[in-house]
């Protein structure tokens, strides 16, 4: 359970999300060194992290809906609703 706060709810998502960024940024970095460490397994003292390389293929919806036609990709499309909440930094003197 979350802890109570007088924050709303938006300044408390904005401050979690900047804080990730910084935290992205600082996984990325040190991914980065553990591929330069080549493929294999890599330990540290707590972890062990493993790089492979390999394929992966991407499905283009695009092309499938010129050589197959829309509406058969439409047919084999599964969708499901998401609901999207975008957190922003309010501009500096804008009313709350």
């Amino acid at each position: 359970m979350v802890k109570k706060s007088n924050r709303h709810p938006a300044d408390l998502i904005g401050e979690i999300d900047a804080e990730m960024a910084k935290l992205k940024k600082l996984r990325e970095s040190l991914r980065s060194e553990i591929i330069d460490m080549g493929k294999g397994a890599h330990a540290g003292a707590d972890y062990v992290a493993t790089v492979t390389v390999s394929d992966r293929g991407k499905f283009d919806q695009e092309a499938a809906k010129e050589k197959l036609g829309t509406r058969w990709v439409n047919a084999h499309t599964s969708y499901k609703k998401v609901t999207t909440v975008t957190i922003l930094p309010l501009a500096e003197g804008e009313a709350q």
